[in-house]
Protein backbone atom coordinates (compact mmCIF):
# COMPACT_ATOMS: atom_id res chain seq x y z
CA UNK A 1 0.00 0.00 0.00
CA UNK A 2 2.87 2.40 0.81
CA UNK A 3 4.50 1.71 -2.57
CA UNK A 4 1.17 2.17 -4.39
CA UNK A 5 0.77 5.60 -2.75
CA UNK A 6 4.00 6.81 -4.33
CA UNK A 7 3.40 5.40 -7.82
CA UNK A 8 2.29 8.84 -9.16
CA UNK A 9 5.56 10.34 -7.84
CA UNK A 10 7.59 7.62 -9.56
CA UNK A 11 5.63 8.12 -12.79
CA UNK A 12 6.27 11.88 -12.65
CA UNK A 13 10.01 11.38 -12.19
CA UNK A 14 10.09 8.83 -15.02
CA UNK A 15 8.31 11.25 -17.37
CA UNK A 16 10.79 13.99 -16.50
CA UNK A 17 13.70 11.65 -17.26
CA UNK A 18 12.12 10.75 -20.60
CA UNK A 19 11.54 14.43 -21.35
CA UNK A 20 15.12 15.48 -20.73
CA UNK A 21 16.76 12.36 -22.18
CA UNK A 22 17.72 13.99 -25.49
CA UNK A 23 17.46 17.65 -24.45
CA UNK A 24 20.04 19.77 -26.30
CA UNK A 25 21.62 21.84 -23.52
CA UNK A 26 23.82 23.60 -26.11
CA UNK A 27 20.73 25.56 -27.23
CA UNK A 28 19.83 26.68 -23.72
CA UNK A 29 21.94 29.86 -23.74
CA UNK A 30 20.49 30.98 -27.07
CA UNK A 31 16.94 30.26 -25.89
CA UNK A 32 17.41 32.24 -22.67
CA UNK A 33 18.78 35.23 -24.57
CA UNK A 34 15.74 35.27 -26.83
CA UNK A 35 13.15 35.21 -24.02
CA UNK A 36 11.40 38.48 -23.13
CA UNK A 37 11.28 38.09 -19.35
CA UNK A 38 9.17 41.25 -18.88
CA UNK A 39 6.19 39.40 -20.41
CA UNK A 40 6.40 36.91 -17.55
CA UNK A 41 5.06 39.53 -15.14
CA UNK A 42 1.53 39.60 -16.65
CA UNK A 43 1.71 35.79 -16.98
CA UNK A 44 2.14 35.50 -13.20
CA UNK A 45 -0.66 38.02 -12.60
CA UNK A 46 -3.04 36.22 -14.96
CA UNK A 47 -2.21 32.92 -13.22
CA UNK A 48 -3.14 34.34 -9.82
CA UNK A 49 -6.25 35.96 -11.32
CA UNK A 50 -7.29 32.56 -12.66
CA UNK A 51 -6.89 31.05 -9.20
CA UNK A 52 -9.23 33.74 -7.86
CA UNK A 53 -11.76 33.20 -10.68
CA UNK A 54 -11.89 29.45 -10.04
CA UNK A 55 -12.35 30.01 -6.31
CA UNK A 56 -15.30 32.33 -6.99
CA UNK A 57 -16.83 29.71 -9.28
CA UNK A 58 -16.78 27.21 -6.41
CA UNK A 59 -18.31 29.86 -4.14
CA UNK A 60 -21.24 30.26 -6.55
CA UNK A 61 -21.67 26.48 -6.80
CA UNK A 62 -21.79 26.14 -3.00
CA UNK A 63 -23.88 29.31 -2.55
CA UNK A 64 -27.27 27.52 -2.21
CA UNK A 65 -25.81 25.40 0.60
CA UNK A 66 -23.63 27.92 2.41
CA UNK A 67 -23.02 31.64 2.00
CA UNK A 68 -19.25 32.17 1.78
CA UNK A 69 -17.37 35.41 1.28
CA UNK A 70 -15.13 35.79 -1.76
CA UNK A 71 -12.00 36.48 0.30
CA UNK A 72 -12.57 33.51 2.60
CA UNK A 73 -13.06 30.97 -0.15
CA UNK A 74 -10.06 32.32 -2.08
CA UNK A 75 -7.79 31.60 0.88
CA UNK A 76 -9.12 28.07 1.39
CA UNK A 77 -9.26 27.33 -2.33
CA UNK A 78 -5.58 28.33 -2.50
CA UNK A 79 -4.79 26.05 0.45
CA UNK A 80 -6.70 23.23 -1.24
CA UNK A 81 -4.81 23.76 -4.51
CA UNK A 82 -1.53 23.77 -2.59
CA UNK A 83 -2.48 20.52 -0.82
CA UNK A 84 -3.62 18.93 -4.06
CA UNK A 85 -0.25 19.67 -5.66
CA UNK A 86 1.96 18.99 -2.65
CA UNK A 87 0.54 15.69 -1.42
CA UNK A 88 0.88 12.38 -3.29
CA UNK A 89 -1.88 10.47 -5.09
CA UNK A 90 -5.39 11.67 -4.16
CA UNK A 91 -4.40 12.80 -0.65
CA UNK A 92 -4.69 16.43 -1.71
CA UNK A 93 -8.31 15.98 -2.78
CA UNK A 94 -9.11 14.28 0.53
CA UNK A 95 -7.49 17.15 2.47
CA UNK A 96 -9.33 19.70 0.32
CA UNK A 97 -12.71 18.08 1.05
CA UNK A 98 -11.93 17.84 4.77
CA UNK A 99 -10.78 21.47 4.99
CA UNK A 100 -13.88 22.87 3.31
CA UNK A 101 -16.31 20.68 5.24
CA UNK A 102 -14.70 21.68 8.55
CA UNK A 103 -14.33 25.37 7.75
CA UNK A 104 -17.78 25.97 6.28
CA UNK A 105 -19.74 23.25 8.10
CA UNK A 106 -20.94 21.48 4.98
CA UNK A 107 -20.91 17.74 4.49
CA UNK A 108 -18.04 16.12 2.60
CA UNK A 109 -20.58 14.69 0.15
CA UNK A 110 -21.89 18.17 -0.66
CA UNK A 111 -18.39 19.52 -1.21
CA UNK A 112 -17.33 16.55 -3.33
CA UNK A 113 -20.49 16.99 -5.42
CA UNK A 114 -19.67 20.69 -5.81
CA UNK A 115 -16.14 19.77 -6.90
CA UNK A 116 -17.64 17.31 -9.39
CA UNK A 117 -19.76 20.14 -10.81
CA UNK A 118 -16.53 22.12 -11.27
CA UNK A 119 -15.18 19.23 -13.32
CA UNK A 120 -18.42 19.01 -15.30
CA UNK A 121 -18.35 22.69 -16.28
CA UNK A 122 -14.67 22.37 -17.15
CA UNK A 123 -15.55 19.37 -19.30
CA UNK A 124 -18.21 21.38 -21.12
CA UNK A 125 -15.72 24.20 -21.74
CA UNK A 126 -13.08 21.72 -22.91
CA UNK A 127 -15.49 20.10 -25.35
CA UNK A 128 -16.69 23.48 -26.63
CA UNK A 129 -13.10 24.63 -27.05
CA UNK A 130 -12.18 21.45 -28.95
CA UNK A 131 -15.13 21.97 -31.29
CA UNK A 132 -14.21 25.64 -31.78
CA UNK A 133 -10.54 25.08 -32.58
CA UNK A 134 -11.41 22.25 -34.97
CA UNK A 135 -12.86 24.94 -37.27
CA UNK A 136 -9.72 27.09 -37.00
CA UNK A 137 -6.87 24.56 -36.89
CA UNK A 138 -6.44 21.18 -38.55
CA UNK A 139 -6.35 18.74 -35.64
CA UNK A 140 -4.57 15.37 -35.70
CA UNK A 141 -6.74 12.25 -35.83
CA UNK A 142 -6.03 11.27 -32.21
CA UNK A 143 -7.21 14.68 -30.94
CA UNK A 144 -10.42 14.40 -32.97
CA UNK A 145 -11.06 10.99 -31.40
CA UNK A 146 -10.53 12.48 -27.95
CA UNK A 147 -12.95 15.27 -28.83
CA UNK A 148 -15.64 12.70 -29.50
CA UNK A 149 -14.80 10.86 -26.27
CA UNK A 150 -14.95 14.02 -24.18
CA UNK A 151 -18.23 15.00 -25.85
CA UNK A 152 -19.86 11.66 -25.10
CA UNK A 153 -18.64 11.69 -21.47
CA UNK A 154 -19.74 15.27 -20.79
CA UNK A 155 -23.14 14.99 -22.48
CA UNK A 156 -23.74 11.69 -20.68
CA UNK A 157 -22.94 13.29 -17.32
CA UNK A 158 -25.25 16.24 -18.04
CA UNK A 159 -28.12 13.95 -19.03
CA UNK A 160 -27.60 11.85 -15.89
CA UNK A 161 -27.65 14.89 -13.61
CA UNK A 162 -30.77 16.27 -15.30
CA UNK A 163 -32.53 12.93 -14.78
CA UNK A 164 -31.52 12.92 -11.10
CA UNK A 165 -32.72 16.50 -10.57
CA UNK A 166 -36.04 15.93 -12.35
CA UNK A 167 -36.73 12.59 -10.66
CA UNK A 168 -35.06 13.12 -7.28
CA UNK A 169 -38.33 12.62 -5.35
CA UNK A 170 -39.00 9.29 -7.02
CA UNK A 171 -35.38 8.28 -6.38
CA UNK A 172 -35.79 9.27 -2.72
CA UNK A 173 -38.90 7.07 -2.41
CA UNK A 174 -37.09 4.12 -3.95
CA UNK A 175 -34.17 4.77 -1.63
CA UNK A 176 -36.44 4.62 1.42
CA UNK A 177 -37.83 1.28 0.29
CA UNK A 178 -34.29 -0.03 -0.10
CA UNK A 179 -33.24 1.37 3.28
CA UNK A 180 -35.91 -0.71 5.04
CA UNK A 181 -34.08 -3.85 3.99
CA UNK A 182 -30.67 -2.87 5.37
CA UNK A 183 -29.37 -2.07 8.90
CA UNK A 184 -30.69 1.24 10.26
CA UNK A 185 -27.26 2.80 10.79
CA UNK A 186 -26.20 2.13 7.19
CA UNK A 187 -29.58 3.37 5.96
CA UNK A 188 -29.11 6.67 7.82
CA UNK A 189 -25.70 7.18 6.25
CA UNK A 190 -27.08 6.50 2.77
CA UNK A 191 -29.98 8.89 3.35
CA UNK A 192 -27.67 11.62 4.69
CA UNK A 193 -25.28 11.26 1.76
CA UNK A 194 -28.12 11.33 -0.77
CA UNK A 195 -29.64 14.47 0.79
CA UNK A 196 -26.23 16.16 0.76
CA UNK A 197 -25.77 15.17 -2.87
CA UNK A 198 -29.16 16.62 -3.86
CA UNK A 199 -28.51 19.79 -1.85
CA UNK A 200 -25.27 20.36 -3.77
CA UNK A 201 -27.18 20.08 -7.05
CA UNK A 202 -29.54 22.90 -6.04
CA UNK A 203 -27.38 25.32 -8.00
CA UNK A 204 -28.43 23.63 -11.24
CA UNK A 205 -32.05 24.64 -10.66
CA UNK A 206 -31.19 28.34 -10.76
CA UNK A 207 -30.64 29.98 -14.15
CA UNK A 208 -28.78 32.81 -12.40
CA UNK A 209 -26.33 30.41 -10.78
CA UNK A 210 -25.85 28.42 -13.98
CA UNK A 211 -25.17 31.62 -15.92
CA UNK A 212 -22.64 32.83 -13.35
CA UNK A 213 -20.82 29.50 -13.11
CA UNK A 214 -20.75 29.24 -16.91
CA UNK A 215 -19.33 32.75 -17.21
CA UNK A 216 -16.61 32.10 -14.62
CA UNK A 217 -15.75 28.78 -16.30
CA UNK A 218 -15.40 30.43 -19.71
CA UNK A 219 -13.37 33.26 -18.17
CA UNK A 220 -11.01 30.76 -16.53
CA UNK A 221 -10.42 28.90 -19.79
CA UNK A 222 -9.96 32.18 -21.66
CA UNK A 223 -7.30 33.20 -19.14
CA UNK A 224 -5.52 29.87 -19.68
CA UNK A 225 -5.29 30.64 -23.39
CA UNK A 226 -4.09 34.20 -22.75
CA UNK A 227 -1.31 32.87 -20.49
CA UNK A 228 -0.10 30.45 -23.17
CA UNK A 229 -0.24 33.12 -25.88
CA UNK A 230 1.76 35.55 -23.74
CA UNK A 231 4.34 32.80 -23.30
CA UNK A 232 4.44 32.40 -27.10
CA UNK A 233 5.28 36.10 -27.34
CA UNK A 234 7.92 35.79 -24.62
CA UNK A 235 9.64 33.00 -26.56
CA UNK A 236 9.23 34.73 -29.91
CA UNK A 237 6.97 32.00 -31.31
CA UNK A 238 4.88 33.13 -34.28
CA UNK A 239 1.82 30.91 -33.68
CA UNK A 240 -1.51 32.69 -33.32
CA UNK A 241 -3.97 32.66 -30.40
CA UNK A 242 -5.73 29.51 -31.62
CA UNK A 243 -2.47 27.58 -31.31
CA UNK A 244 -2.42 28.62 -27.64
CA UNK A 245 -5.82 27.04 -27.09
CA UNK A 246 -4.72 23.87 -28.87
CA UNK A 247 -1.95 23.63 -26.29
CA UNK A 248 -4.49 24.28 -23.50
CA UNK A 249 -6.57 21.34 -24.80
CA UNK A 250 -3.60 18.97 -25.08
CA UNK A 251 -2.38 19.88 -21.59
CA UNK A 252 -5.86 19.45 -20.11
CA UNK A 253 -6.27 16.00 -21.63
CA UNK A 254 -2.79 14.89 -20.57
CA UNK A 255 -3.15 15.82 -16.88
CA UNK A 256 -6.45 13.91 -16.74
CA UNK A 257 -5.01 10.78 -18.35
CA UNK A 258 -1.77 10.64 -16.30
CA UNK A 259 -2.04 12.06 -12.77
CA UNK A 260 1.23 13.02 -11.06
CA UNK A 261 1.89 15.34 -8.07
CA UNK A 262 1.68 18.89 -9.36
CA UNK A 263 1.36 17.41 -12.90
CA UNK A 264 5.17 17.14 -13.00
CA UNK A 265 6.33 15.32 -16.11
CA UNK A 266 2.83 15.03 -17.55
CA UNK A 267 2.59 18.78 -18.08
CA UNK A 268 6.02 18.97 -19.70
CA UNK A 269 5.48 16.09 -22.12
CA UNK A 270 2.07 17.51 -23.04
CA UNK A 271 3.68 20.85 -23.94
CA UNK A 272 6.25 19.06 -26.10
CA UNK A 273 3.49 17.09 -27.84
CA UNK A 274 1.25 20.14 -28.33
CA UNK A 275 4.01 22.39 -29.66
CA UNK A 276 5.24 19.65 -32.00
CA UNK A 277 1.95 20.07 -33.88
CA UNK A 278 3.25 23.53 -34.89
CA UNK A 279 6.79 22.47 -35.75
CA UNK A 280 8.50 23.55 -32.52
CA UNK A 281 11.48 21.31 -31.77
CA UNK A 282 11.71 19.37 -28.52
CA UNK A 283 14.42 21.47 -26.88
CA UNK A 284 12.51 24.73 -27.36
CA UNK A 285 9.22 23.12 -26.40
CA UNK A 286 10.65 21.62 -23.23
CA UNK A 287 12.27 24.93 -22.29
CA UNK A 288 8.89 26.57 -22.86
CA UNK A 289 7.17 23.98 -20.63
CA UNK A 290 9.66 24.42 -17.78
CA UNK A 291 9.37 28.21 -17.71
CA UNK A 292 5.58 28.10 -18.11
CA UNK A 293 5.39 25.66 -15.22
CA UNK A 294 7.56 27.85 -13.01
CA UNK A 295 5.68 31.12 -13.62
CA UNK A 296 2.22 29.55 -13.20
CA UNK A 297 2.73 26.76 -10.68
CA UNK A 298 5.13 28.33 -8.16
CA UNK A 299 3.07 31.52 -7.53
CA UNK A 300 0.01 29.33 -6.92
CA UNK A 301 1.98 27.13 -4.54
CA UNK A 302 3.42 30.17 -2.74
CA UNK A 303 -0.06 31.70 -2.36
CA UNK A 304 -1.42 28.44 -0.94
CA UNK A 305 1.57 28.09 1.40
CA UNK A 306 1.13 31.65 2.71
CA UNK A 307 -2.57 31.08 3.47
CA UNK A 308 -1.71 27.70 5.05
CA UNK A 309 0.73 29.37 7.44
CA UNK A 310 -1.68 32.26 8.08
CA UNK A 311 -4.51 29.87 9.02
CA UNK A 312 -2.16 27.75 11.15
CA UNK A 313 -2.95 24.60 9.19
CA UNK A 314 -0.79 21.47 9.15
CA UNK A 315 -1.46 19.66 5.89
CA UNK A 316 -0.05 16.36 7.15
CA UNK A 317 -2.09 16.62 10.33
CA UNK A 318 -5.22 17.36 8.32
CA UNK A 319 -4.39 14.49 5.98
CA UNK A 320 -4.10 12.01 8.87
CA UNK A 321 -7.39 13.15 10.41
CA UNK A 322 -9.13 13.19 7.03
CA UNK A 323 -8.03 9.72 5.95
CA UNK A 324 -8.90 8.16 9.32
CA UNK A 325 -12.25 9.93 9.37
CA UNK A 326 -13.37 8.98 5.86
Amino acid sequence: MKIKKYIPVIVGIALLIISFYDYDFNQLGEILQRINFFILIPVVLFGLANLFVRSQRLRVILNPIKRITGASIFSYYSIGSFANAALPALSGQVVRAYLFSRKYEITKTSFITGAALEVLFDGLCLFGLMVGISFMVKLPAWLIEWKLGVGIAVIGAVVLLVLVIVNHRQIALLSKLFEKKIPRQIARRISKSYNSFIAALTMLRSSRHITMVSFLSLLSWAINGIIIYLMFLAFGFTMGPWAAYVLVVVNSLAVVIVVTPGNVGTFHLACVLGLSLFGVDKTQALSFSVLLYVVTFLPMMLTGFIFTVKEGISLMGIKNRATTGL
